[in-house]
């Protein structure tokens, strides 16, 4: 079933605002040949509504005060249908109602002979249940040559958190149409609260009744005592000179909830608000205004309750302060262009808050439309002050935890690099921190070593990493503490400090040889990089030596260059720690001789390679003995033509082991 559709004479549609042309604003006569007149209807009543006709009339002069434009003045006619509406409330309750686009005064050879002020006039062609609303009337001015500064962007990142008393450059994206040659104008700022609260107080009593058994004073009944216990008010003062006090008094019968302001500015509206609860529900709420005249304005709330606890809380709320502004002189701009940054003067937040900034290009009266010369943003301005500890974590190894009488212990390595703090400013100030640990025997609760500290200077969002050595083993109690050092106070000191039970040993060592790998093979003078690696959280300094076959001394350090002879060894690793603890690991490792051989005019080139010394060993060659098969060269369809040996033997005349052999 399709909805019910309201009659235009019973119904109502307003045409709400002109968008096309904008009302009171200032063109060149340049800029009417690309008006297209817009409009935007909107549906009044609860039932859809039904298409209808408006027409547009422009008319020279001002004539907002009459019905329509006198006939004599009228320079263009227009109309337009607008859509069906549907009801108030729901999607498709309001349109805009375009016309066509049109050159103005198209009869005329030369529009801009047509200049001054203009009325622009909307009609439904029929009114409807309510007429006030079908019409639209206003003016615009068309000019010979429009002067106008237009702004049209600023370029202040509102996504930064910024500090109070330091300065925030900035720049107006500005347009600018015909301004004259030599004449000066301001970009200017003002910045405004966006909270408008700025006061608020509250005050508590505990109210019990007490029944005397006497008849009162009326004769109407039993005599009822009531006693208080007050509890400590609680004010805040969120910005000077604003101030509000609730406090409450009572006689054996009744509470007061006194409100008095006592910090007001000058010909600004204030707004007080007060909350009444019991057991923290709401019972009433009420509110007043008054302009700011220099006096204090002050209220009592005269109540009876029931028992429990009675609260009384004023909020003072002020709708626009302006906190700080500035101004900047502009010279050497001039001329049309449509986009040019000039500058504002620094932008100073005088405390921390969330602002609203207005900003505005300032041209006396040459500027003909004063709309289009401002914009506003927010801007975040934080002091906070919070450094943190994020973690204590072993500085080599990962976390380990240890089960021990009872609880669990962080394990941590014995000697350098061995506790590790991570720690940070999660604050919107940069700041000067001191980061420091102590450590405190376990049982005892005796002081055992520290303070190991680190400094930095951490901007906002920086960490700090400070790796301390602890040569001592036990059971420990570590507390790891960060503080301020330029004067800033921590706003959340409860994270400045971090505290664990830890457990030091000289812990396995495990070492390996993590260069040359097993499949590694070597020549004699070839230069080997020996790397020796070791548990994470092995203690710290450690010795390291090199040997061969565990005999032979071939280099010290954790990493060490040699050479080796020829053969097949055993790669001896001893690492030592500053206990005396010793852990040795070993690796295979083949060092082979290569021996580079010709002789011509039978071997161009070739090499051997064994790990034996070795020569050649040449004998001279032969033909083929008759009758003799040769599968090999059968096979590759050859036939030898002549034969000879050659091989590798041991200058000393012992058997050796012959890896290869490769001639050619």
């Amino acid at each position: 079933m399709a909805p019910v559709q309201a009659e235009i004479s019973n119904d109502d549609v307003s045409i709400s605002s002109a968008i096309m042309p904008v009302p009171d604003w200032s063109y060149d006569d340049s800029d009417i040949l690309d008006w297209t007149p817009q409009v935007l209807v909107e549906n009044q009543y609860t039932l859809p509504a039904s298409a209808r006709t408006i027409t547009m009339e422009i008319c020279g002069g001002d004539h907002t005060q009459a019905a329509t434009c006198p006939t004599s003045q009228v320079l263009k006619e227009s109309s337009a249908q607008s859509p069906n509406l549907n009801s108030k409330g729901s999607a498709g309750d309001s349109a805009i109602v375009s016309f066509y686009s049109f050159l103005w005064f198209i009869d005329s050879e030369d529009i801009s002979t047509y200049a001054g002020e203009f009325t622009i006039m909307f009609h439904f062609s029929a009114e409807d249940n309510n007429p006030s609303n079908d019409h639209l009337r206003y003016k615009v001015v068309i000019m010979d040559d429009l002067i106008d500064l237009i702004v049209n962007d600023h370029d202040v990142d509102t996504s930064t958190v910024y500090n109070s008393n330091s300065a925030i450059p900035a720049n107006l994206d500005v347009r600018s149409r015909s301004w004259p040659v030599a004449q000066s104008f301001s970009t200017d700022w003002s910045m405004h609260m966006v909270d408008s609260l700025v006061a608020e107080s509250e005050d508590c009593v505990l109210w019990e009744k007490n029944h005397t058994g006497q008849g009162n004073m009326e004769g109407t009944g039993e005599l009822i005592i009531h006693t208080a216990t007050h509890y400590n008010t609680t004010s805040s003062m969120y910005y000077s000179p604003f101030e509000i006090d609730v406090i409450i008094t009572n006689t054996t019968s009744r509470i007061f909830g006194n409100i008095a302001v006592s910090g007001t500015l000058l010909d600004a509206i204030h707004t007080v608000e007060v909350v009444a609860t019991l057991n923290g529900t709401e019972l009433y709420t009420e509110t007043w205004d008054f302009m700011g005249d220099g006096s204090f304005p002050s209220t009592a709330y005269n109540t009876e309750f029931e028992n429990g606890t009675i609260c009384f809380s004023a909020k003072l709320t002020v709708d626009d302060i302006e906190v700080a502004q500035d101004s900047r002189l502009i010279d050497n701009v001039n001329g049309t262009f449509s986009s040019r940054s000039v500058p504002l003067a620094d932008i100073v937040a005088p405390h921390a808050g969330t602002f609203e900034v207005r900003a505005w290009v300032n041209g006396t009266f040459l500027d003909s439309n004063y709309q289009n010369d401002a914009i506003a943003f927010n801007i975040i301005v934080n002091d906070t002050t919070d450094v943190w500890i994020r973690e204590v974590v072993p500085a080599r190894g990962a976390p380990n935890y240890v089960q021990q009488g009872g609880q669990y212990l962080s394990k941590f390595p014995y000697g350098e690099q061995s506790i590790r703090v991570v720690s940070g400013n999660i604050g919107w100030v940069t700041v000067s921190a001191r980061m420091e640990i102590n450590l405190y025997d376990l049982s005892t609760g005796d002081y055992a070593a520290g303070p190991y500290t680190c400094n930095s200077t951490l901007t906002p969002g920086e960490e700090m990493v400070c790796d301390f050595d602890f040569s001592s083993t036990g059971l420990f109690t570590l507390n790891a503490s960060i503080s301020t050092t330029d004067g800033h106070t921590d706003a959340f000191p409860s994270d400045n400090w971090f505290e664990q039970a830890i457990i030091v040993d000289f812990g396995a060592i495990n070492p390996t040889v993590a260069n040359p790998t097993p499949a590694d093979v070597f020549e004699t003078g070839e230069e080997i990089l020996a790397v020796a690696a070791v548990d994470p959280q092995a203690p710290m300094p450690l010795n390291f030596t090199w040997r061969m076959n565990f005999m032979e001394v071939l280099g010290y350090g954790q990493v060490a260059n040699f050479t080796m002879p020829m053969g097949e060894w055993q790669l001896t690793l001893y690492v030592e720690d500053g206990a005396g603890n010793l852990e040795i690991a070993m690796q295979s490792i083949r060092i082979l001789n290569r021996v580079e051989f010709s002789e011509s005019p039978h071997i161009v080139s070739g090499v051997a390679v064994s790990t034996y010394s070795m020569e050649l060993e040449f004998e001279s060659p032969d033909l083929p003995p008759p009758g003799v098969f040769y599968p090999t060269a059968y096979n590759r369809d050859k036939e030898p033509l002549v034969m000879f040996n050659m091989s590798m033997e041991s200058p000393y005349g012992v058997d050796i082991s012959v890896d290869s052999i490769d001639a050619s």
